[in-house]
């Protein structure tokens, strides 16, 4: 991907927060386009179909959500692999991958700026995620990828949250990309998820304003050092609302969500010992 791409992105969506009613108005085209750019790729390549194979396809099973906070650690990630358990990863994770034989059963991006397409390429799992404005924006040629139309939600508060029950027409998107995995591991019939690397906590957040300040003492947003940490932001309303409406939705439909991440300040999900997981 373009550095300098990148760097105009960033500064245009820097720009475009500031003015609430244009960046809901942006929320909207990439919305509604992304939905006719979806039916015209799944028309061709049939992805909604490949989407369906996987509905309840592990029902009942249990797997883990993998974030990419300050406390990932590999040999976390290890004793995954060697106990075979299934896991959904996004973004920059490969950024562990020269640290450990573990991958990701499942990965996942929606944002543009996400993954670069040389790496996204090269990636060796068995399913892999994408979000149709990342596709459009990049020239993706792995065998394992799959498509979803993302339905952007314009507004942060938890009322106007949504779930989706059938990710072959949707997968509603809003906070972290987090919220796409809940969706994709439900709709495969995981009735046990836990999370893991899921810190919650960033070095800079964007107020609702639209002005990104520092949070506190968090020096780092990943487990990995960012390059640009004034650009890596939480946009905190809608990413702890995207984590309660995905609570409401477990628990409403017999699904289990529970955190074994190391420390992190995500309270939301019962805490559980990843030690004792394996016990």
């Amino acid at each position: 991907m373009n550095k300098m791409k990148v760097v105009v992105g960033e500064k245009f969506r820097g720009c475009v927060h500031h003015v609430p009613w244009l960046y809901r108005l942006c929320l909207r085209i990439v919305r509604d386009y992304g939905k006719i750019y979806f039916k015209r790729i799944d028309k061709k390549e049939g992805y909604s179909e490949k989407l369906r194979a996987l509905k309840n396809l592990k029902a009942g099973e249990s797997c883990f959500i993998i974030g990419n906070g300050p406390s990932l650690k590999a040999e976390d990630l290890e004793a995954l692999h060697r106990n075979r358990i299934d896991s959904f990863a996004s973004n920059q994770i490969f950024k562990v991958f020269a640290s450990t034989t573990w991958r990701p059963t499942y990965y996942s991006v929606v944002d543009w700026k996400g993954i670069d397409e040389e790496d996204a390429n090269k990636m060796e799992v068995p399913y892999m995620f994408f979000g149709d404005y990342y596709w459009r924006k990049h020239h993706i040629t792995n065998k394992h990828a799959l498509v979803f139309y993302g339905n952007r939600l314009i507004n942060s508060k938890l009322s106007t949250f949504k779930f989706s029950d059938d990710i072959t027409k949707q997968i509603f998107m809003k906070g972290s990309v987090t919220y796409a995995n809940f969706q994709i591991a439900m709709y495969m019939g995981y009735k046990k998820i836990y999370l893991l690397g899921m810190d919650n906590t960033y070095a800079y957040v964007m107020r609702s304003d639209g002005k990104t300040v520092k949070n506190g003492n968090v020096q780092n947003s990943h487990f990995y050092k960012d390059d640009r940490p004034a650009s890596i932001y939480s946009e905190k309303e809608a990413m702890d609302n995207c984590f309660m409406a995905a609570k409401k939705y477990a628990d409403t439909h017999g699904v289990q969500i529970m955190n074994a991440t190391r420390g992190g300040a995500l309270e939301i999900f019962p805490r559980v010992d990843f030690d004792d997981f394996f016990k």
